[in-house]
């Protein structure tokens, strides 16, 4: 989901790099708390790092970044018809 919703979005939108840093350490926001797979906090990292090791503290950063409404638009090409929390995707017939 992370190339569809967080890269993508960010890349089209922004022009950006693949090199250009983004920050891969511990991420709050409110009650959000989401860690890397590796619970492990990475500091500046390329987006081409951060996409090939698919970091999620990165990603959400591009997410938040691209916006929630513009990233959700990307998806609609895919003919997604519910994404739930538990990462199960279920495509449009």
């Amino acid at each position: 989901m992370k190339p569809l919703l967080d890269y993508a979005p960010y890349l089209e939108e922004t022009d950006a790099d693949i090199n250009q840093l983004v920050s891969g350490a511990s991420y709050c926001s409110n009650s959000y708390c989401p860690k890397n797979y590796s619970g492990d906090s990475y500091g500046m990292v390329t987006l081409r790092t951060a996409f090939a090791q698919s970091y999620n503290t990165p990603a959400i950063r591009l997410f938040e970044k691209t916006g929630v409404e513009t990233s959700f638009k990307y998806l609609d090409a895919f003919g997604f018809r519910k994404v739930s929390k538990k990462t199960t995707i279920r495509v449009r017939p």
